[in-house]
């Protein structure tokens, strides 16, 4: 599973009672402190386990977060191959709590065809704040997924029910 790290780091699973109040989905998300903000000059890491990525797949990682700290403080989502070189593939600034949970997305192909390790990296250096919480972490891209969709339904609401849009080439999901 996934683990922690760090130093003065925080990251805890469970319900948050500070931030959001709430994990996006089900009772649990990951913070940086559930019940306070996380601690002056802290690196708070949450490490995911190892995940294989098969040749030839369009991997992407997406996660829910809900972010808020200060204006220098940062929070990196780094990609290592074999744990100990990391590349940076997305990062946080600042106080983005208005946004909620938001949806991120982050392409991994370069990474496709071999084990990889995720890692949600919280650099606090200023006075502390509410800090990160991570949901909803998923892999996706290795093959299109298997849906059973009503004929006569329109799952994305777009005037044109799914049997037409299939026959278009459409997506009936977009």
């Amino acid at each position: 599973g996934f683990t922690t790290g760090g130093f003065r780091g925080k990251w805890e699973l469970g319900t948050p009672v500070t931030g959001p109040g709430s994990a996006y989905s089900g009772l649990n998300a990951w913070g940086t402190g559930l019940d306070g903000g996380y601690q002056v000059s802290n690196e708070s890491i949450l490490y995911s386990p190892l995940i294989e990525l098969l040749a030839g797949s369009r991997p992407y990682l997406e996660y829910r977060s809900w972010f808020q700290t200060n204006d220098r403080d940062e929070g990196l989502v780094d990609v290592s191959r074999y744990g100990w070189d990391w590349t940076n593939v997305d990062s946080l600034v600042g106080d983005r709590a208005d946004a909620g949970f938001e949806l991120r997305r982050v392409d991994l192909s370069a990474f496709a065809g071999g084990s990889i390790q995720v890692r949600f990296l919280l650099r606090g250096l200023n006075p502390p704040a509410t800090g990160w919480f991570v949901d909803d972490f998923a892999i996706r891209g290795f093959g299109a997924p298997l849906q059973f969709l009503d004929p006569a339904g329109d799952d994305d609401g777009d005037g044109l029910s799914n049997r037409d849009e299939l026959a278009r080439g459409t997506d009936p999901n977009t």
